[in-house]
This record gives C-alpha cells, structure tokens and sequence, in this order.
C-alpha cells in the first residue's frame, strides 16, 4: 500500500481515498512494528476483527472524540485507547517508508492482494495485517502444501537424512512440473529443500516465516525468483524481529488455512525411516 503524504502528519484525516483511508487506520490500530503508549496497545486480532464487525470502516472514527468513537463501537473496547492508536499517524507513514525501502509490501484487510482465504477459513483469528516480499497475488493462487510423511519419527542418522533431502528434492521439483504452487514455512532443511527445487524447476512458491523477512530472503536463488514473481514470503508478525516457537504456532495455522491441498510425499517402505528433521533454521 501507499503511504501517500502522511508522513508528516499527526493523524489520519488526510488519507487520499477511502479504501486507503480504512487501510491506514487498519494499520495505525493493528501494528506492532513501531512503539505504542503502554498504556494503549495494538489492538490484537480478535480485537481488530471485533471492531469491525460494528464500524467496518475504521477510517470514520479518525479525529473523533473519546465519547463520539465510543458511542459508534458500543463497548467493545475503550474510546480512549482507539483514539490514541489513530494518532499514529505521523508514525504509521514513517513506518511505510522504512518497509518500503526495504523492499516489504504492507497488506491490511482493505487492500485487495490480502488473501480473503484467510478471513474465510480463521475468522476472528485472521491477521490484520502481512508484511510481504514479492508478488503478494501469489498468496490468493491455489497452493499446494508438501507434507513430509514421518519428519518428526525418532530416527537421526546421516544415511536417512541424505534420503530424506532427495525425497523433498524430487517432490518440489515434480511439484512444479505439475503447475502446483507450493506454501511452507521453510523452516527446516527439508523443507526449504522443497520449496528451493521447486523454484530450481520453474515452479512458485509461498513461504510463510515466523522470523525477520531480511533473513528468510538472503537465499540468491530465492531472491531471483523473487525478483521474476515466482515466490513471496510472508510474515504477519514484526519482519524485524527474530523467530519464536509461538509464531511459528501462528505461521502454521496461515499455511494451513492457505493450502487448498496436501501432497504426501514418503519414502518406499523398505527404505530407513526419515531423520527427525530437526535442524530447524531460526530465520
């Protein structure tokens, strides 16, 4: 999205047009990647989705009152805390032009590359917003996710694990040579394994990351494909920040929600077991 000329203003009230307007005022509630009063945080998912389900243009509350934003949301959350949010502005086009200059696109619920599949399918637990590189129309496409049958078995050998990086090898690449377009997290060899021969093949793919953008795009050859429209990444989180365990939690429920099919992908019965896959990539 465009930021427009907000970055010298103190609040909302002069976005270009409406959509962008809502849009901004999505963003100015729901962002956590700049610096909120203490007192007033970001609003969370459900919250965001909350407020709109009683004022879907969150836009008309910018430069109202305490008591004339409550009167339009009822008591689903506090005046006060709304109208501080809004007047992020200055800080919100700020924000725009750093990701900008770092090559991430903002999506938020109004704009129309933000995959609806993911309202559809998480409701209430839908981001608010994506922070993308790439073709952000990619995560509309019908995508394919390549399950690893038996990656978290017990085995851990070098013999089973070279096995298991052929396997995903030869499924990304068929993959891509039946038009599938693949998502993943890539946070495991194995996994970005699938996702690189599928790119290696022609093919596309979406990686949902629960860590910092910058890292999860250093590959050359990701970013190549990159740069021809062939992958996006993702993150719904602060693309600065580092990997957790609990957003990875929340990446899988968006791969999940994405993915219109599964692929199976397994070895032949008289072969080792796979490794436990484990060496996971903190990006």
């Amino acid at each position: 999205m465009n930021d427009g000329d907000l970055a010298d203003k103190g609040d909302l009230s002069s976005g270009p047009g409406r959509a962008n307007a809502a849009a901004l005022a999505a963003l100015a509630l729901a962002t956590r990647v700049i610096d909120a009063d203490q007192r007033y945080p970001a609003l969370s998912a459900g919250e965001f989705w909350g407020l709109l389900a009683v004022c879907p243009d969150p836009s008309i509350l910018v430069g109202l009152a305490k008591d004339e934003v409550e009167s339009l949301i009822g008591g689903s959350l506090e005046g006060t805390r709304v109208v501080a949010l809004l007047e992020r502005g200055s800080s919100v086009g700020l924000m725009l032009q750093r990701l900008e200059q770092s090559g991430i696109e903002v999506l938020t619920t109004f704009d129309g590359a933000y995959p609806a599949r993911l309202r559809d399918t998480l409701g209430s637990g839908a981001p608010p917003i994506l922070h993308v590189v790439g073709d952000a129309r990619l995560l509309s496409s019908e995508l394919s996710l390549i399950a690893m049958e038996g990656e978290e078995s017990s085995a851990n050998n070098a013999d089973s694990r070279a096995e298991w990086g052929a396997v995903a090898e030869i499924g990304g690449s068929r993959a891509a040579e039946s038009g599938a377009t693949l998502i993943s997290l890539a946070r495991s060899k194995i996994d970005r394994s699938v996702v690189s021969s599928a790119l290696d093949a022609g093919g596309r793919a979406v990686v949902i990351t629960a860590g910092t953008l910058d890292a999860a795009t250093s590959d050359p050859e990701w970013r190549r494909a990159i740069i021809a429209g062939r992958l996006c990444v993702a993150t719904p989180y602060d693309p600065f920040t580092a990997f957790t365990d609990g957003k990875a939690l929340g990446c899988i429920k968006i791969v999940n929600a994405l993915a219109l099919e599964t692929i199976k992908v397994e070895l032949e019965p008289e072969s080792s077991n796979p490794p436990e896959d484990t060496e996971q990539l903190t990006l």
